[in-house]
This record gives C-alpha cells, sequence and structure tokens, in this order.
C-alpha cells in the first residue's frame, strides 16, 4: 500500500530502484499505510474468528498473505509466499464449489501476481501509474479468494457437524 500511495501523490522515483534511499516522508502516505496495515492484520486476526476453525489452512494464507500487505516496504519477492498460497487455494476453491466467479478470481490474481509488465512503467509518470502496483492488485484479489474460501469452508463444516439433541 506504501508503494501504491508513493505513486499516487508522485512522491519519488517509480522507475528507479536506489538501494540506499526510499521515498520521502509524506503525512498522506504514512497514515494511509498505517490504517491499511491495521487493517490487514486486525482482518486476519480477528474477523469472525471463532466461526471459521476449520478453515486452518485457509487462515494461514491469510495470516501470511497480509502480514506481507501490511508491511510499510514489500519488495516483488515478499510476495514470492503466493505461490504456495495458489497451489492450496485453487483445488480448495473447486472443492468448495465456489464457481466460475472464485475461479476467475483466483485466476486474475495469478496473471497479475506471475508476470512482468513492463508496459505500466511506461505510465510511470502519469495519474495511470497506480497500475505499475499490478502486484499488490493481485495480492488484494487473492485475499477476497482466500475470505470468500475460508467462509465456504466454515459453511460446509458447519452443515456436516452433528446436530446437538435439544
Amino acid at each position: 500500500m506504501n508503494g501504491l500511495l508513493n505513486r499516487m501523490l508522485f512522491n519519488g522515483n517509480n522507475l528507479t530502484w536506489d538501494a540506499h534511499s526510499f521515498a520521502p516522508y509524506d503525512q498522506w502516505v504514512y497514515l494511509g499505510t498505517t490504517l491499511s496495515s491495521f487493517f490487514f492484520v486486525a482482518s486476519a486476526l480477528f474477523w469472525k474468528r471463532y466461526r471459521h476453525q476449520q478453515a486452518q489452512l485457509t487462515d494461514l494464507s491469510i495470516a501470511a498473505l497480509s502480514f506481507t500487505m501490511a508491511s510499510p516496504v514489500a519488495w516483488t519477492h515478499h510476495y514470492g509466499i503466493m505461490l504456495p498460497i495458489f497451489a492450496l487455494t485453487l483445488p480448495a476453491t473447486l472443492a468448495a464449489r465456489l464457481g466460475a466467479s472464485g475461479l476467475a478470481l483466483l485466476a486474475g490474481s495469478y496473471v497479475l501476481s506471475s508476470n512482468y509488465f513492463q508496459l505500466t512503467n511506461d505510465l510511470g509518470g502519469t495519474w495511470l501509474n497506480l497500475v505499475q502496483s499490478y502486484l499488490f492488485f493481485g495480492a488484494v484479489l487473492l485475499m477476497i479468494c482466500l475470505y470468500r474460501l475460508r467462509n465456504a469452508q466454515s459453511l460446509d463444516s458447519s452443515r456436516q457437524s452433528p446436530r446437538r439433541a435439544a
């Protein structure tokens, strides 16, 4: 989120990587990054946590991806955590019968996160520079898939658990 906000405000160079410096401090970037980090971490830790006790691997995936996305500095290689998450999520999505929309979200996420789009750098000096954050957007799509999957797994487990006699 930090990179996305810096791009939106044209704060720093978004085309050339400098190993010795970051974008200059900006209070709006700081505030937006802090709020989004809180949102990602709090959602992973507390969002309906007692309703999803049967979705343990999905919860672990949500946590791993959330903590990566919440980091103020997350480079491309930090998102390598997504590959094992995809390996878990595809068969689980098929088993949960989330339909074409679930598979489309997952496929869109995979396309965005597994490719390098040089074309986006051509837009680096324009207000369309947001497309340079395509990896982050792929992670957002994967996060949506994971939350939908967790909900479906919880619903399936509640249907399969025997009901108590009154």
